[in-house]
């Protein structure tokens, strides 16, 4: 741990073995068990559970949780982010959203190895019909990276508390949102989103490990230029 101007302090071990190891251990396990054509026990339920929920406007939540996550939308909240904090001269933060953008794309490599394919009109109610594998969810992982990562940044890019908290509110709402409306649609079974939130944890975390990692070496060269 080092100290960083007024009494802040840059975390380098972020990937904590008692964190990181359980949750790739679940990551892995729930992969292995939704691999194939099986249906997990309690994916049916569950789905069917949340489909016949009333809670208002849950259609609008729905449609809210596909524009969230969808691949599109996140690559260019991300690149935007990424444009202006560049501008603004925060450069370890810009790196911070090209790589969620880069590590986004291993869905398709977990998708690819679990082969297992998405709800059927048979089992729940699907009202998208959304195309390619299932598991894990791909805007539940998308949405993991991006808005977990505004949540971590908010802490350097927006100093008064208030709309700090408006943000991290609205970050967080956007995570549960999307893995609601996967479901809620029939495009993913409960599973894909739970393993969505495993992964893009995981991944997350490994993101955010370079990234107090590069903050650091930055610090370092800043302290040697002024002992110098």
């Amino acid at each position: 741990m080092t100290r960083v101007g007024r009494g802040r302090f840059i975390h380098v071990r972020t990937l904590r073995p008692w964190v990181t190891l359980p949750l790739l251990a679940a990551a892995v396990a729930l992969s292995v068990l939704a691999a194939g054509d099986s249906t997990l026990p309690g994916d049916v339920a569950i789905a069917l559970k949340v489909q016949r929920t009333d809670m208002p406007a849950a259609d609008d939540l729905a449609l809210l949780a596909y524009l969230l996550g969808a691949t599109p939308v996140v690559t260019a909240l991300a690149t935007t982010l990424m444009f202006f904090l560049g501008r603004a001269g925060r450069h370890a933060e810009a790196v911070f959203f090209f790589a969620v953008i880069v590590i986004r794309s291993l869905n398709w490599l977990l998708k690819a190895i679990t082969e297992s394919p998405r709800p059927t009109e048979e089992a729940v109610q699907v009202s998208e019909k959304a195309s390619g594998l299932g598991f894990p969810s791909g805007h539940v992982m998308s949405a993991v990276l991006l808005y977990g990562g505004i949540i971590y940044l908010s802490r350097y890019l927006v100093r008064p508390r208030h709309a700090r908290r408006l943000l991290v509110g609205a970050a967080a709402a956007a995570i549960v949102i999307t893995g609601f409306g996967r479901i809620y649609t029939g495009a993913h079974w409960p599973s894909d989103v739970l393993g969505g939130y495993l992964w893009g944890t995981l991944l997350l975390l490994v993101v955010l490990w370079a990234y107090r990692t590069d903050r650091l070496r930055r610090v370092y060269a800043r302290a040697r230029v002024r002992v110098r």
